[in-house]
């Protein structure tokens, strides 16, 4: 129900003339003039209120004063976090520098990789080719076991073939020897028998018979030629044999000048094989260096990920910070995880829900005594809409911003035999609380001034 509010009207120094009407939400209306004692209790409910009002400046003076100091704590903090966010901003170049250098290691490692790959097929071709030339040489060795055999076989029947000739030689030597010597003989004789052939003709008988033995022996001789002609076939065919045994030869002396060629060959390859499987081995160190490298980049593009996200954490803590400090200069007051606004002007509760809204916020819902307390320290000389209404329901109470209304927690809050739903002149009733000291029930179309409330973490959002 609306308390009637009166003024006093200067007539003199120290003289007063109470004002006979005053605007009251019922119309102007007429009040007796006070009396003495009247004006002594207004006198003194003015000195009380300029002590309020005196102490009201006092607080209004130490709260700007730690507003004042809280803002040159909030620039030191923000220049801090201006400093950090400098070093941030190096150290986050820096670690883009290195991590583009990182990927420039990373890519010239990829092009060594595919590199050594080619060189690593090249080795796993040689390898197959050395395999197929041991292969060879495997069989090349075995043929050259059965030539050595052949060549030993052939070395055995030359050596009993010269022996052959040379035991046929001495024997046909011999009776050739044998032969002459049987001619000279037969020459002498012959001599002999033509001296003596004309004195003796029984000499004649005897060298007949002589020559009959002769012929014989000539016939003897001459069997023994054809014999040493077949003999000198035998050995014309036997040097045959021979030539093509040193032919065979010389095909196995190429062979295994070949072989010490594919074995020389066979070296080199080893010896290639064995400066790949060194290549190899660098290679894989290399491989081990670049993955220890990777895991470094890896490790780096990691603290890049913190550090970017402690950089985001930081500039949302900046602009939460910045957004605090606007709305702190805007006149928002935290406590307790809210954040409230205290208007100066005066509107209707549904006006003013929309201001409140408009800033992202509602009209203050109140769910403690600290909380109470602590609004009635800014309402003390004014009245102001808060977000509590029965609208649509008599008696139903609610929050605006959906908190739930605890009926008996909030009994305390009310001034005394409120709410009343008192009826106004012109039939509208009262629906809306606005808040003093206490809370007191009014027509919703009522100015006032009010107060708008949010989360905290919502108003730096």
């Amino acid at each position: 129900m609306p308390t009637p509010e009166g003024f006093w009207e200067t007539t003199a120094p120290g003289s007063y003339l109470w004002n006979p009407t005053i605007p009251t939400a019922l119309g102007w209306q007429s009040y007796k003039r006070p009396s003495s004692a009247e004006i002594q209790r207004q006198k003194g409910d003015l000195e009380k209120a300029n002590a309020l009002n005196s102490q009201a400046q006092s607080f209004l003076k130490t709260s700007l004063e730690n507003t004042s100091f809280e803002l040159n704590m909030l620039s030191r903090g923000l220049e801090n976090t201006n400093t950090e966010i400098q070093a941030l901003k190096a150290g986050l170049e820096m670690a883009n520098a290195q991590a583009q250098l990182a990927n420039n290691s990373l890519k010239n490692a990829n092009a060594q990789i595919l590199v050594l790959r080619g060189n690593l097929e090249s080795v796993n071709h040689l390898r197959d080719q050395n395999q197929v030339l041991s292969d060879s040489l495997k069989r090349t060795n075995a043929e050259i076991q059965k030539l050595k055999g052949s060549l030993q076989n052939a070395r055995d029947l030359n050596s009993q073939t010269q022996t052959l000739i040379k035991s046929s030689l001495d024997n046909t030597t011999a009776e050739i020897q044998s032969f002459r010597g049987r001619l000279e003989r037969a020459g002498n004789e012959i001599h002999l028998l033509k001296r003596d052939l004309g004195t003796a003709t029984t000499q004649t008988q005897i060298a007949n018979s002589r020559l009959e033995q002769t012929n014989a022996q000539i016939q003897g001789l001459k069997t023994e030629m054809e014999n040493t002609n077949a003999l000198h076939s035998n050995i014309q065919v036997l040097n045959d044999q021979l030539e093509n045994a040193s032919r065979e030869i010389q095909i196995l002396k190429q062979g295994m000048k070949d072989a010490e060629a594919l074995n020389s060959k066979t070296r080199m390859l080893e010896s290639k094989l064995q400066e790949a499987n060194v290549e190899v081995e660098r290679l894989k160190g290399e491989l081990a260096s670049t993955k220890a490298l990777t895991a470094k980049v890896q490790e780096q593009q990691r603290s890049l990920e913190t550090l970017r996200a402690a950089f985001a954490s930081q500039e949302q803590l900046q602009k939460s910070q910045n957004e605090l400090l606007q709305l702190i200069l805007q006149g928002w007051k935290v406590y307790n995880g809210d954040m409230y606004y205290f208007s100066h002007v005066k509107k209707s509760w549904q006006e003013a829900e929309k201001s409140c809204v408009s800033q992202g916020a509602h009209l203050a819902s109140v769910t403690s005594a600290e909380e109470q307390a602590y609004l009635t320290e800014f309402t003390r000389s004014s009245n102001y809409w808060i977000g509590l209404n029965d609208r649509g329901t008599e008696g139903s109470w609610r929050w605006i911003d959906g908190t739930p209304f605890n009926y008996a927690r909030s009994r305390v809050f009310w001034n005394d035999n409120q709410p009343d739903n008192w009826q106004h002149g012109n039939g509208q009733d009262e629906d809306c609380v606005h808040v003093q000291q206490k809370w007191n029930d009014n027509n919703c179309n009522a100015l006032y001034q009010w107060i708008c409330k949010k989360p905290l973490s919502q108003g730096v959002a």
